[in-house]
């Protein structure tokens, strides 16, 4: 009897000191896992805070992109109405342009051409004469300039060693043949005549051995009160 008491109390003294080491076992694990979990929630925190600055950061990006679309869609609407504005103006300058080219036309055909061909007389008959100083005042300063003739003297060298007689065979207003340089469009289609000496310049003078069909622009210079030749240009220049 005594025996079995003491194996009974034995195995109750096991007992309690396996359930106490199972109970400390079992503390240490809890008090470990509540340690990893205060570890997780303070790195899960810091992850919340960090995608928090991330999310401000890309919404406010996205606030100035949005602002900046608005911006340029601004511009490009007040872009499309400056465009819009041109447009109108454009068409409105070609039809008034075009109104004054039909009133121009009309005019050219009813007005006394014999004003405007004197111009291209005098020019000619100065050359031939070999009044130089008449050659170089029918001209207009952009013609002489362009030519390379910035005195008289410059064109008196250059046509009295090249040209040793001119006439004008033939002289016809021209409506259609107008060089896109010449600021009135006025053109005389004529028939030249010339004959060239032995030193002949044909760059400076443009004119060259026998027949020569030429278009010659005139325009009003309001300083002198006068027509004047503007240019004198070839028929293949303005085909």
């Amino acid at each position: 009897m005594k025996k079995f008491i003491l194996v009974m109390v034995c195995t109750l003294l096991m007992t309690l000191l396996i359930a106490f080491n199972y109970l400390l076992w079992d503390r240490e694990n809890k008090k470990k896992d509540i340690e990893d979990l205060e570890q997780s929630n303070v790195s899960n925190s810091v992850s919340i805070n960090a995608l928090g600055r991330n999310i401000k950061q890309l919404e406010d990006e996205n606030r100035a992109l949005n602002e900046k679309i608005e911006l340029m869609e601004g511009n490009i609407k007040e872009l499309d109405e400056n465009i819009s504005t041109l447009e109108s103006e454009k068409n409105r300058l070609i039809r008034i342009l075009e109104q004054k080219n039909t009133a121009i036309n009309k005019l050219k055909e009813e007005v006394d051409l014999s004003i405007l061909e004197a111009a291209v007389r005098k020019w000619v008959q100065a050359i031939n004469s070999g009044d130089y100083e008449t050659v170089y005042s029918l001209q207009t300063a952009g013609m002489n300039q362009s030519s390379g003739f910035f005195k008289v003297t410059d064109l008196e060298n250059s046509y009295k060693n090249s040209i040793q007689s001119i006439k004008l065979k033939s002289i016809k207003f021209d409506m259609e043949e107008i060089p896109v340089e010449t600021p009135g469009g006025i053109c005389f289609f004529v028939t030249l005549d010339v004959k060239k000496s032995g030193n002949a310049d044909a760059r400076k003078i443009q004119l060259e051995e026998g027949i020569n069909e030429k278009l010659i622009a005139v325009d009003y210079d309001k300083e002198k009160n006068t027509w004047m030749i503007s240019g004198i240009y070839s028929v293949e220049q303005v085909q």
